[in-house]
């Protein structure tokens, strides 16, 4: 059957691990296959390879995306979708998620003008410090643990690194807290939260909160947007009539609230969120984003002077086997 119907044949990783391998079909669909060694996931691989496999095309190439996009030939939706196939993100795997830019920084006025700067985030910045106030206390919270470091302090394996963030813009818990109304990422998100949905003050329930909260208010809230926010305008709505309870303000979590500018309309908000993806100003601004979270800035003394480290645990090469922790 996966012979007959294979289109694609892509290396992954799961649990920050090369073991893994992601298969993709004609019909749409993919299988992620988690193996025990990375020599024994390219065994499988170089074995299927071997058979006849009349549907399969090559792999993505960076350069030949890059180009592409450059040439106009890829919308910005293409480009990022591609960049997190080749990053091994996947929807099959929570953990790794295919992530997105925040693009807007506008989700108050009434009407909202996609030629104006103003209107998106600034993408040579992370979420956190999109404002310039924000700053200083993410570097000092760098230059204190590289101190701790320096001064040889009992700090166990995972932290020997020092870092801006000890969270991360994309995880499990991000992706089920913006789906958490939407089957079957709900269950999983009860799971998630020891069977119970998260308190209603901290639950998904205002675009316009989410921005506030990352952008500035927030010390540990960092995360950027899932794929969802740009095509699937059911995960803002609650058709399943779940109850998330009411906030210390006595509003009833229910539906997501939407910005002003699409009058209501989650079909609207998606609509003109991708127009704002596919804006001039993104094209033109979306290769910072891209070096943040893809490319040089996201090592390195690159990164340290973009305010872009994170906890060393959530690097691809970290092994979490390598964890001794007496708790």
């Amino acid at each position: 059957y996966l012979k007959g119907s294979l289109l694609e044949l892509e290396s992954s990783i799961v649990y920050l691990l090369e073991r893994a391998l992601e298969i993709f079909l004609l019909n749409g669909k993919t299988y992620l296959l988690a193996f025990e060694s990375s020599a024994e996931r390219d065994l499988f691989a170089t074995e299927l390879s071997h058979c006849e496999l009349p549907h399969r095309v090559a792999g993505d190439h960076l350069s030949d995306t890059v180009q592409l996009w450059r040439e106009g030939h890829l919308t910005n939706w293409e480009y990022l979708t591609t960049l997190n196939k080749m990053a091994g993100r996947s929807y099959n795997d929570l953990m790794q998620y295919p992530v997105m830019p925040f693009v807007l920084a506008d989700y108050t006025s009434n009407t909202l003008d996609l030629t104006d700067p103003k209107s998106y985030r600034n993408f040579k910045k992370p979420m956190a410090v999109q404002e310039k106030s924000s700053e200083q206390h993410y570097i000092n919270n760098y230059n204190y643990l590289k101190q701790e470091l320096t001064d040889a302090l009992n700090l166990i394996s995972i932290n020997q690194e020092a870092y801006h963030y000890s969270s991360h813009y994309s995880n499990s818990g991000t992706v089920l807290h913006f789906l958490v109304r939407l089957p079957p990422f709900t269950s999983m998100f009860i799971n998630y939260q020891d069977n119970n949905f998260d308190l209603p003050d901290r639950t998904f329930h205002s675009i316009h909160t989410t921005w506030r909260l990352t952008s500035s208010e927030s010390p540990t809230d960092v995360k950027e947007l899932i794929p969802e926010f740009f095509f699937l305008p059911e995960f803002l709505a609650n058709h399943e009539g779940f109850d998330f309870g009411m906030r210390q303000n006595g509003a009833r979590v229910d539906e997501v609230i939407l910005p002003p500018w699409c009058l209501g309309d989650a079909r609207r908000f998606i609509l003109i969120h991708r127009q704002a993806l596919e804006s001039d100003y993104v094209r033109e601004h979306l290769p910072l984003w891209v070096d943040l979270v893809f490319g040089y800035k996201q090592t390195g003394k690159a990164a340290v002077e973009s305010i872009n480290v994170f906890h060393p645990a959530t690097y691809y090469g970290f092994n979490p086997e390598s964890i001794v922790d007496p708790l």
